[in-house]
């Protein structure tokens, strides 16, 4: 029983013992320090001082004489026109219409149906002139005179006998077209019966 752990001992020491030797022949690795190229070095440039000039003096400012003040412009002149002037106008025709006792204006007033004044049909009165362009008319004949015109829906007319006043009568229609229609028809019948426009 003891000879068996000595033995054993032995084997282990047989055993390790070339993986020793093995491990004290290898040499050892020792790290040897491997110089580097010395490193490029790159040129700085240096400033350079320029040189300054000197700034050139300032021209000296000379005196300006105040500005001269503008000529006044010269005084408006008065010219003569080439044309002669206008000398008034009458309406010959109106002046020998008042001497005669039927002075009439230019343009004879058409009142609106609520302005009418009724009257006597034979007090003296001038017959109608001119009329303005429109629906209206001015007629007469020999003896008569005829006054018609339309203002809105409603047709006017005065008539009667020259020197005299005469009848005044207003018609209302439901809109200005019927008023014209018969307006119309009205100055047709009128120059059946001989009357004439006045001009």
């Amino acid at each position: 029983m003891g000879k068996t752990p000595s033995r054993s001992r032995k084997k282990l020491r047989s055993t390790t013992a070339p993986y020793v030797a093995k491990q004290a022949a290898e040499p050892a690795i020792v790290p040897v320090p491997v110089p580097l190229p010395p490193a490029a070095t790159i040129p700085v440039p240096v400033p350079v001082p320029v040189p300054v000039p000197d700034p050139l003096p300032a021209p000296p400012v000379l005196a300006q004489p105040p500005p001269a003040p503008a000529p006044s412009p010269p005084p408006p002149t008065l010219q003569e026109s080439p044309f002669p002037p206008m000398l008034p106008t009458f309406d010959l025709r109106a002046i020998a219409r008042t001497a005669l006792g039927f002075a009439e204006a230019a343009l004879t007033v058409l009142p609106a149906p609520s302005d009418i004044v009724a009257g006597d049909p034979a007090e003296p009165a001038p017959p109608p002139g001119i009329v303005p362009p429109g629906d209206s008319r001015s007629m007469r004949t020999p003896e008569q005179f005829a006054l018609i015109y339309r203002h809105g829906a409603s047709l006017v007319s005065r008539r009667g006998m020259i020197g005299q006043r005469g009848v005044w009568r207003v018609v209302d229609y439901p809109g200005p077209t019927q008023a014209a229609t018969a307006y119309a028809a009205e100055c047709s019948r009128l120059r059946a019966q001989g009357f004439v426009d006045v001009d």
